[in-house]
């Protein structure tokens, strides 16, 4: 029986598997193309889940499926998948971690969960939360699926979120007193990650974050915000690309030290907003590094060709593997894990710098 205060949630998750593994498959070109590099997968709801019928303290059954970024359905192959997670369960400090293989939850206090209605039950229940551990604390982030592009968490700012967590580890204030911005943050994660690690290490000096979106994205970047304990250093500010009086908004006369930027290479028809973007917040003087994470999907080679053609007009490209990702941020003083470019390879995400060529960005300023 599960404990008095907890309330215990068994799963059909392998049945679930086997179903999607037993579908039939449109194998066109275009599906295909969204299969790209899919092999970071996510566990979602395979059904809605009832809210009136969720109750603490008493066995409770969710139905799990694997899909992809796109939330589209593991494709079956020969051989098996293997998946793994940890589950977390709040307590009255922090969250630790199961002790077995049901999930053991308890999504709110009892005395706040009893009085809730039930949309407002089903708004907890409904949060799906990444939950990545550091240092003994989580950074927790929702996504919104039905939000489209900017409400999903994408596999370059995981890759990404990766290698800062090992950097804090090596060297807790590499990014002391820094400007940095999270281009087109969809959920926040890279951005809200380097500030809940700044105050998990106690940094002194921490870095200014600033994450920015279309104005329909900052909402759900705000309630991940508030998800987390560390609401200082941080902006959150709308740039549409290619706006001059966004992007003059956000800058007000500062540079930037940092911009990382996850998976905004999809639709070909937004490479000219983009690059104009890249050069009006990056200054010749400063200067400011911008560091791309692109996964290969839907483009085609010469759409990915375009844009680095005309971008590197303007920008000094070099494509970075992780070792050397992790070296650029710290310095010929780090030395990386040769390994990490394996998984690398596994996830399909291509890691650029991007530098600003001092002549073609004074041109700009004129």
């Amino acid at each position: 029986m599960p404990p008095d205060n907890t309330a215990v949630v068994s799963t059909t998750f392998e049945k679930s598997f086997l179903k999607d593994r037993s579908i039939t498959f449109d194998h066109s070109g275009f599906k295909l193309s969204l299969y790209k590099n899919s092999k970071v997968y996510r566990i979602v709801l395979n059904n809605p889940v009832k809210s009136s019928k969720i109750c603490l303290n008493r066995w409770n059954r969710i139905d799990l499926k694997l899909v992809t970024e796109m939330g589209l359905p593991v494709m079956a192959t020969e051989q098996p998948i293997v998946t793994s997670c940890k589950l977390l369960q709040r307590e009255t400090i922090g969250y630790a971690e199961s002790k077995d293989l049901l999930i053991d939850c308890r999504p709110i206090a009892a005395d706040s969960w009893e009085g809730m209605n039930d949309k407002e039950r089903s708004d907890q229940i409904g949060c799906f939360e990444y939950r990545i551990i550091l240092h003994n604390t989580v950074c927790m982030l929702k996504e919104m699926w039905d939000n489209g592009t900017p409400g999903k968490l994408w596999d370059s700012a995981l890759v990404m979120s990766q290698i800062i967590i090992r950097l804090f580890k090596f060297n807790k204030e590499f990014l002391s007193g820094l400007r940095i911005m999270d281009l087109s943050a969809g959920v926040g994660s890279l951005g809200l990650l380097i500030s809940e690690l700044s105050h998990v290490y106690r940094i002194p000096n921490p870095p200014t974050v600033v994450l920015t979106d279309i104005p329909e994205a900052l909402l759900l970047i705000k309630h991940n915000l508030s998800l987390n304990d560390n609401h200082h250093h941080v902006q959150i500010k709308t740039l549409r690309w290619g706006l001059v009086r966004d992007i003059d908004r956000v800058l007000k006369r500062r540079p930037f030290d940092y911009i990382f930027v996850s998976d905004v290479l999809y639709n070909a028809s937004d490479f000219y907003s983009l690059i104009v973007t890249f050069r009006l917040l990056c200054d010749a003087a400063h200067p400011t590094k911008l560091y791309m994470g692109y996964k290969p999907r839907g483009l085609k080679a010469y759409e990915e060709d375009i844009f680095f053609t005309n971008c590197a007009v303007y920008f000094d490209i070099q494509q970075l593997g992780l070792e050397e990702f992790e070296q650029d941020l710290l310095g010929n003083e780090h030395q990386a894990d040769e390994s990490l470019d394996r998984s690398l390879g596994f996830t399909g995400v291509q890691l650029y710098r991007l530098l600003p060529r001092k002549e073609k960005l004074i041109q700009k300023e004129k």
